[in-house]
């Protein structure tokens, strides 16, 4: 799982981008409710991760088309879209072993929950945003 840490990235590029400390303080995080899930449910976890790895491969295009606004040749503002650097294909292509793997002892549907957590959590949050702030 280390490879898969993403938080570090992010919080350099909001700081990069103007958000105070404590704004960044004050965003969700897995413990909040995001993420929650029960700690034994591997399905759960499993889905929640594929919904993240996923989103980690189509960052670094959206990394890429953020040059107009960010500079090219630099990372500035952009290292968590851009990923770690590191095998991600072959971390990409771990998970969906895994998820394969998974599904056939029976965890789909907690894999599904997961997934679906995800988003409706980032749903919730990004409905919760003040637009003028």
């Amino acid at each position: 799982m280390s490879e898969r840490r993403h938080a570090g990235r992010l919080r350099m590029d909001l700081v990069d981008l103007g958000l105070a400390d404590a704004a960044i303080d004050a965003l969700p995080v897995a413990g909040e409710g995001l993420l929650s899930a029960p700690a034994d449910d591997m399905g759960h976890f499993l889905g929640c991760l594929y919904v993240r790895e996923g989103s980690t491969l189509g960052g670094r295009v959206l990394a890429r088309a953020l040059d107009p606004l960010l500079g090219a040749g630099t990372e500035r503002g952009r290292r968590f879209l851009a990923g770690n650097g590191v095998n991600e294909g072959d971390l990409w292509r771990d998970l969906c072993v895994a998820l394969e793997e998974s599904a056939a002892m029976g965890h789909l549907p907690g894999m599904v929950a997961g997934a679906r957590a995800i988003f409706a959590g980032l749903e919730a949050w990004l409905d919760g945003l003040d637009a003028d702030a």
